[in-house]
């Protein structure tokens, strides 16, 4: 998509200093900032913590992150658990 956007001077300043600090063109850093700022705004907030939310919609939201599918975890053999394996070389 190509979007053509007008930018204060301010803006543009910060852009093209952000862009020579990390060595990018400065379109691509204006990329990375939106891409940045929208997943920001897509990543679930820390709701366990939030004073704003009820203990018992904290708790709900919680069993249901609980239930979310995982990715399978690695099988180990079972030499892995072994404590020689574990301090191997001490």
């Amino acid at each position: 998509m190509t979007l053509r956007l007008e930018l204060s001077q301010e803006t543009a300043r910060l852009i093209e200093e952000g862009a020579m600090e990390h060595g990018v063109p400065r379109e691509e850093y204006a990329i990375q900032l939106l891409e940045s700022r929208l997943a920001e705004r897509t990543r679930p907030k820390p709701f366990l913590s939030d004073p704003e939310i009820p203990p018992e919609e904290r708790l709900r939201r919680f069993k249901e992150w609980i239930a979310l599918p995982r990715p399978p975890m690695p099988v180990l053999p079972p030499e892995a658990l072994e404590r020689e394996s574990i301090y191997e070389g001490r």
